[in-house]
């Protein structure tokens, strides 16, 4: 399909205008404004382009292609109108981050690089021998406390009965009286989760509570082997439905690499009290942030998919 009239898309001038907003006018608060007025203009142009192409689309009969273009027609005019906004000082309620994944979550979680994430969080749940029991996905941002009662749940209803020990770190912290109430909901027969502040946890001197506290932190590697290993550094595919794909792609290939070695210690009877009690005590992780794969990671730029579902790096 030809167009009547050239089409300009300013993609390198485009790129040079933002490598001056982010790098080179930092220091120049007058360049940097004049840099964004003339980004937004170039983005006025395309998106004023793309209307007429919209409309020259569906005078030649093309109804199917000019709708698809017409949705990135409304997403750049929407853009605009966020960006005038911002500018003028006022936050609006519904803020768009990716031109492909309007629904991605902004996550904060106080670190000093990067301040700011944007994708979903994974909350995980393992046992003694390193297989992942539980997990589930976020796309909000939600306190860790929040996600141990599903993780939980999860572990019921994969292996048919609840954990009879839980561990998890400081982020799980809460009152007394609400983790009494909710062991007993759960059916947990002990909890091992350290308190915050100057008071310690009443059973904090336990050997049962040392020793789950020891195991909880057996879960770092298995997020990082997650991450580099398995590809769930970021979102693959495309909505909740996808970073739930993700998700059941990357613990199902680290439990299949565990599972022979398991098994062959298992034989050899090394595991004897762990083979009794494998699914007893459960470690919580704290929920893992993946990047989505359709909005900038880090200073990362977004990429033009070919498939609008998948894409291999």
């Amino acid at each position: 399909m030809t167009l009547r009239k050239p089409f300009r898309t300013f993609s390198r001038t485009g790129k040079r205008v933002l490598l001056g907003i982010k790098k080179f006018h930092r220091a120049n608060p007058e360049a940097r404004r004049e840099a964004i007025g003339k980004l937004k203009a170039i983005t006025q142009r395309v998106v004023k382009q793309a209307a007429g192409v919209v409309s020259s689309l569906y005078n030649r009969g093309h109804h199917e292609s000019g709708r698809q273009l017409n949705r990135l027609v409304s997403l750049g005019k929407r853009i605009i109108a966020q960006t005038e906004e911002v500018l003028s000082g006022s936050v609006s309620a519904k803020r768009l981050y990716s031109l492909h994944e309007q629904n991605v979550a902004v996550i904060k979680k106080g670190k000093s690089h990067p301040a700011c994430e944007f994708g979903s969080l994974v909350s995980l749940a393992k046992n003694d021998d390193g297989l992942i029991l539980s997990h589930q996905e976020y796309q909000r941002n939600v306190a860790d406390v929040k996600t141990l009662g599903q993780v939980i749940i999860g572990i019921k209803s994969n292996i048919g009965r609840c954990p009879e020990d839980v561990t998890a770190d400081w982020g799980f912290d809460q009152s007394l009286k609400r983790q009494e109430n909710c062991r007993r909901r759960w059916g947990v027969r002990r909890m091992a989760i350290p308190k915050k502040g100057k008071h310690p946890h009443p059973d904090g001197k336990e050997s049962w509570f040392r020793k789950a506290l020891k195991q909880r932190v057996k879960i770092e590697p298995i997020i990082g082997h997650l991450k580099c290993d398995h590809r769930m550094n970021r979102c693959r595919y495309r909505g909740k439905a996808g970073d739930t794909i993700n998700v059941v792609w990357a613990t199902l290939a680290l439990n299949t690499k565990k599972t022979p070695n398991w098994s062959g210690r298992r034989k050899k009877g090394r595991i004897e009290r762990s083979c009794s009690c494998q699914h007893d005590r459960i470690v919580a992780g704290k929920p893992l942030r993946i990047n989505s794969f359709f909005s900038c990671q880090r200073t990362k730029p977004l990429h033009t998919l070919k498939n609008p579902f998948f894409r291999t790096d």
